[in-house]
């Protein structure tokens, strides 16, 4: 299994795509159109100039990007910077 190593203040994040609500209904996702996405970050850069990321893997976030993932190992990932990520949801 490959790993990324990030640089800068950059994030791998992997999209949730489905999501099944309390009573077994399952939203369609909206990862295909523009505008925010939920997804976990998998992996974390170290930060602009060695500086602090907010973000840590596992958390899920909200995030803006309307580009095309990449595929690493049959697994999708978003490759974002820190200021696409509008929440973290705790």
């Amino acid at each position: 299994m490959a790993k990324l190593k990030l640089l800068g203040d950059k994030i791998a994040v992997q999209a949730i795509v489905e999501k099944e609500t309390k009573s077994g209904i399952v939203l369609s996702s909206t990862i295909n159109k523009a505008g925010p996405k939920g997804g976990i970050v998998k992996y974390v850069g170290p930060g602009e100039d060695s500086g602090k990321m907010e973000v840590k893997v596992g958390d899920h976030i909200y995030f803006l990007w309307d580009g095309e993932p990449i595929k690493v190992d049959d697994e999708e990932y978003y490759i974002i910077v820190e200021d696409d990520v509008q929440l973290i949801i705790e």
